[in-house]
């Protein structure tokens, strides 16, 4: 008994003397002569930790907890060795055993302990936060979901499929498994024999948008790659600057079936050797497309009318004979669903024409949306509104028409076509004021109106009806004798007069001033106002435009904008100051 304790003291003086290895030695040479007293693993294990021995220590402790578990020094140093070693939940429940077994004097084991157990705690909770930063959560999300995630993100964009595969390798193993994310293939100058090849690979060959780019067709021999696909999934087709009869004799798939079921179909400048190959885009039956663009491509517009019958979205822009103009109103007759149409006729040379008479009328019940730009001379864009009834129209914009557009704003109003109407948009056209004025009484729902390019007088003319309180037809509720007065379009907040030289700063400060909301300038207040005089609530001007209004005065530009949130007024381009210098 003697001979292990004093071994154990000479242990414990070479310890403090800082002789770690000679420490170790005797401290082992005790535990040789006495295994069974836990206080000897005790002190070789605080030995081996000051020198780094991690393991070695937490088995001397091992052995203490087995020789005296109700102890709470054996469990003390544990915390502290697998604090040192990063585990962290071991260490904590070995702070927590120590404290069970703390007696309630030991308060100062007791503030170590807790101490220690704020220390282990902290750094829990900082591991488990970097962990959340840099943990890859995207890659334990089922295929099926992160294939949707990337679909969406692609849907502006799918040229970003590329980009998104290079960010981690759990985003490149789910993009390059899902061909659903590869089923868009547009071909242009740059590699397109490898990306066609590439495309066809991880789409499994189902291609359900092919887009051709204007640069494609110095390599036409590239669609070689795709002559065993069978297209039978191609719903959407794009081509820009390319031959149709090129398209189809390196694509022996791409039949009148494929063509048929086409939901999208956009064409710019087609061409081809063979006049028939380019008819034949328009002359096969039953044809799917209800979204169709059609620029500086000659149609046969006789077919285009009796074959397509489902279109919703339909925009042209490029030349046309007058006398197609019934053909265009019968196709226009053959597709009732239409949402939106853009015609952007810029000359009148075409003559493919059926040379029946135009429909009576032509209704667009779900017609929103609007577009017409027809440079002509004559009434060709009169004629084309004066056959459509448009009780959903949400949309207008009108430019480039020579000819008055009295006809047809009075057209609009008669037929109700101007009931939901909340854009108008009118540039470089001729009308008159008093045709202008009749439809705005009717556009109660108008929030943007535009009238750019206007010349005369009559932009100025609707700027001050628009500043001037209307009195209304029906009398007050209170007093027949005195009428009550309205606001012109009360819920107008985006306006443009850009361009119009008889545009002047009084009319733009009254309509400003009619319509601030909350604020009343040198006026007396609502309860001194008889209700039959008072105006209906109408919503402040939020946008002004009148660049080119020369005829505004400068001195008003700082007021105006201090009560509209985007007022912008540029007198003249950098180019005509330049050239006035």
């Amino acid at each position: 008994m003697a001979s292990w304790k004093k071994t154990f003291q000479q242990g414990v003086q070479r310890f403090r003397e800082g002789r770690l290895e000679d420490a170790v030695v005797s401290f082992t040479a005790a535990i040789d002569s006495e295994p069974g007293e836990y206080t000897l693993y005790d002190s070789r294990a605080a030995v081996y930790q000051r020198l780094g021995k991690l393991r070695e220590a937490l088995l001397d402790c091992k052995t203490v907890i087995d020789l005296a578990p109700a102890r709470w020094q054996g469990y003390y140093r544990s915390a502290q060795l697998f604090s040192k070693l990063n585990k962290l939940p071991s260490s904590l429940r070995m702070a927590d055993l120590a404290l069970e077994r703390l007696a309630d004097g030991d308060n100062k084991h007791r503030s170590e302990l807790l101490d220690l157990k704020d220390q282990i705690t902290n750094a829990i909770e900082e591991k488990e936060k970097e962990a959340s930063r840099t943990a890859d959560h995207f890659g334990k999300l089922p295929l099926e979901l992160a294939t949707l995630i990337f679909s969406l993100a692609l849907s502006d964009n799918h040229s970003w499929v590329v980009q998104l595969a290079q960010v981690s390798k759990s985003w490149r193993a789910t993009i390059l498994e899902a061909p659903a994310l590869w089923d868009i293939l547009v071909l242009s100058h740059r590699s397109p024999a490898k990306k066609a090849r590439f495309w066809k690979e991880r789409s499994n060959g189902r291609i359900v948008e092919l887009c051709i780019r204007e640069q494609f067709h110095r390599t036409p021999w590239a669609l070689d790659q795709l002559r065993d696909v069978s297209l039978d999934t191609l719903r959407k087709l794009r081509i820009d600057n390319f031959s149709v009869s090129l398209l189809r004799a390196h694509i022996p798939a791409f039949t009148s079936e494929v063509l048929r079921n086409l939901n999208v179909l956009d064409v710019s400048r087609l061409t081809s050797s063979d006049p028939n190959s380019l008819l034949w885009l328009w002359s096969e039956p039953n044809m799917q497309l209800q979204n169709l663009v059609v620029q500086n491509t000659s149609v046969d517009w006789p077919n285009l009318a009796q074959h397509v019958t489902h279109l919703r979205h339909f925009t042209f822009q490029g030349p046309l004979y007058f006398n197609c103009m019934p053909d265009v109103l019968w196709l226009l007759h053959s597709n009732p669903n239409l949402v939106e149409l853009k015609l952007f006729i810029d000359n009148l040379i075409e003559h493919n024409s059926s040379g029946r008479d135009p429909p009576d009328a032509v209704r667009l019940a779900s017609l929103a949306h609007l577009e017409l730009q027809i440079v002509s001379r004559d009434q060709t864009l009169n004629n084309l509104l004066l056959s459509l009834e448009l009780p959903a129209l949400r949309t207008l914009r009108i430019s480039k028409q020579v000819s008055s557009l009295d006809a047809s704003l009075t057209h609009l109003l008669h037929c109700q076509s101007t009931t939901l109407l909340a854009e108008l948009r009118i540039s470089r056209c001729h009308f008159s004021s008093t045709a202008m004025l009749q439809l705005l009484r009717s556009a109660a729902a108008l929030e943007v109106l535009e009238l750019s390019h206007i010349g005369g007088n009559q932009a100025n003319i609707v700027l001050e009806a628009l500043a001037t309180p209307q009195q209304s037809d029906s009398p007050s509720e209170e007093r027949e004798d005195s009428p009550s007065t309205t606001t012109l379009c009360p819920v107008l907040h985006h306006l443009d007069f850009s361009n119009c030289p008889s545009v002047t700063g009084g009319p733009l400060l009254r309509l400003v001033k009619a319509r601030l909301q909350g604020i009343e300038e040198n006026k007396p207040h609502d309860s001194e106002v008889p209700k039959t005089t008072q105006s209906q609530h109408a919503a402040p001007i939020s946008t002004l435009i009148i660049d080119g209004c020369t005829a505004v005065d400068a001195d008003i530009l700082p007021w105006l904008r201090s009560k509209v949130s985007k007022v912008s007024c540029i007198y003249m381009s950098k180019e005509k100051a330049r050239w006035k210098r």
